[in-house]
């Protein structure tokens, strides 16, 4: 089953002042954003993202279907050489589907560590097939595994086929209601947050109001929530976003079009304000000293 595709007008935008295309520089990704248990079957919410992140696309796969998809390259794989330009001539272990026997979204706080690890085998099996490939439609199998239902398909189905696509529509939309619940407002990132891998602290006030280290950095680095396409966003001026369906209540994840992700984890309020009041002293006393200027 698939969402259609919601389109991103920060990314289109971003991706045209570069030049538009983009699709050889950023081959596609798929993240794998839940998993739940359905019909005693581990099943997958994917999302497809092409284009510089300009378009997304949701899908719910079985992973009967995954190891279908992974025999189909696997054939066509077999038939090319290593020097065939923008086609798939190598494809990774598939993990093995007794890894995957959780019923929750991956992002909820308090998953296993080794069911997270088998996950990210997951996502790594997908990253490598990818990035070998400047789109989709590149590669016949792909492109049919990530085709979708269409009008004339669903006249065409059974009344067996017709249940099941109803219910894994449903199935996906209240996964997708479980990761974004609550998420899309300025009260989920109000706080403290320290940057993944420094010790940078901002603070997110519940105006939107965000200071790194203590100093309020001016207006473009504020955030704020907006409404695009029916969907709420949490951005800032800057361009930046929060990616809801992959950040929780303690790791908020931004995304911009050709930069790195940056990765915020929330600091517990006492530790963060001990640590900024320490800060701003030294920078006090460096001031009064001549030694920095403060901006």
């Amino acid at each position: 089953f698939r969402l259609r595709p919601a389109r991103c007008p920060a990314a289109s935008r971003a991706m045209a002042a570069a030049g538009g295309g983009g699709a050889a520089a950023c081959p596609p990704r798929v993240d794998i954003l839940a998993t739940r248990d359905v019909g005693a079957e581990p099943c997958f919410l994917l999302r497809l993202t092409q284009h510089g992140a300009a378009e997304a696309s949701y899908f719910l796969k079985r992973f009967s279907e995954l190891r279908a998809l992974d025999g189909q390259l696997r054939a066509a794989a077999a038939t090319r050489t290593w020097a065939s330009e923008g086609a798939i001539t190598s494809v990774p272990a598939l993990p093995k589907q007794g890894a995957f026997g959780l019923r929750r979204a991956l992002s909820t706080v308090g998953v296993g560590s080794f069911s997270q690890r088998q996950v990210e085998t997951l996502t790594a099996y997908m990253e490598e097939v990818l990035k070998q490939i400047p789109s989709i439609a590149a590669d016949p199998d792909l492109q049919e595994f990530f085709r979708g239902i269409e009008s004339a398909d669903v006249a065409d189905m059974t009344g067996d086929q017709y249940d099941k696509f109803i219910s894994d529509g449903e199935v996906m939309k209240e996964m997708l209601l479980e990761l974004r619940s609550g998420r899309a407002s300025l009260r989920a990132i109000e706080g403290y947050w320290r940057i993944e891998g420094t010790d940078a602290l901002w603070q997110v006030e519940a105006s939107g109001r965000a200071c790194l280290d203590g100093t309020h950095r001016g207006e473009d680095c504020d955030v704020a929530v907006s409404e695009e396409d029916g969907a709420r966003v949490i951005s800032c001026p800057t361009g930046w976003r929060v990616d809801l369906d992959r950040s929780t209540d303690q790791k908020v994840r931004w995304t911009l079009p050709g930069h790195a992700d940056i990765v915020w984890v929330r600091e517990e309020t006492s530790v963060a304000q001990e640590r900024i009041r320490k800060l701003l002293t030294v920078r006090e006393r460096l001031k009064r000293l001549g030694t920095v200027t403060i901006h």
